[in-house]
């Protein structure tokens, strides 16, 4: 459901990569999905509790794509104004 569409993807490594995860946010505009929140932040459990130091910014980016051509509807996560207003912006 997003074929030619195109996302841009901001990802920061800390001095602890790789034993915590990169900061991975969608910048600019954000693609509609359940698992994206309209700031641009990803809920994906590799890039939280399930990281591992044996994963590379490469596995996350497929985990990205499989998690966007997994989706059945465009839609946001259904808190996801609550979410932005208390997290803010990127």
């Amino acid at each position: 459901i997003y074929a030619g569409e195109c996302y841009e993807l901001s990802v920061s490594l800390t001095d602890q990569y790789p034993y915590h995860p990169p900061n991975v946010v969608f910048s600019g505009s954000s693609p509609q999905h359940e698992h994206v929140y309209s700031n641009g932040h990803i809920c994906l459990d590799i890039l939280y509790d399930s990281w591992s130091p044996a994963l590379t910014i490469h596995s996350v980016c497929l985990s990205i794509m499989s998690m966007l051509a997994s989706a059945r509807c465009k839609r946001r996560p259904p808190d996801d104004g609550q979410y932005v207003a208390r997290v803010g912006t990127r």
